[in-house]
């Protein structure tokens, strides 16, 4: 059950931020070793496999929280 409320927290979050262009975060997204960790080892599930607009919408939030995270990493 807390694993659960950390995916569907991880994912909220992940929605949120995939809303903002990337471009606008640059040099001002900051990660901690603990939101890496989490990003890497999410597992992505969607209630129905069969929708596959919502694991889509899920897939690209991801990418782009990735995309910020490797960014971030390479100016650092």
């Amino acid at each position: 059950m807390e694993q659960e409320t950390k995916l569907n927290e991880l994912r909220y979050e992940m929605e949120r931020e995939a809303k903002i262009e990337l471009h606008e975060y640059c040099g001002v997204v900051e990660f901690t070793r603990e939101e890496v960790d989490a990003l890497l080892n999410v597992k992505i599930r969607t209630k129905d496999k069969f929708n596959l607009k919502e694991k889509s919408e899920i897939i690209t939030a991801y990418i782009k929280r990735l995309k910020m995270c490797v960014r971030w990493f390479q100016d650092f």
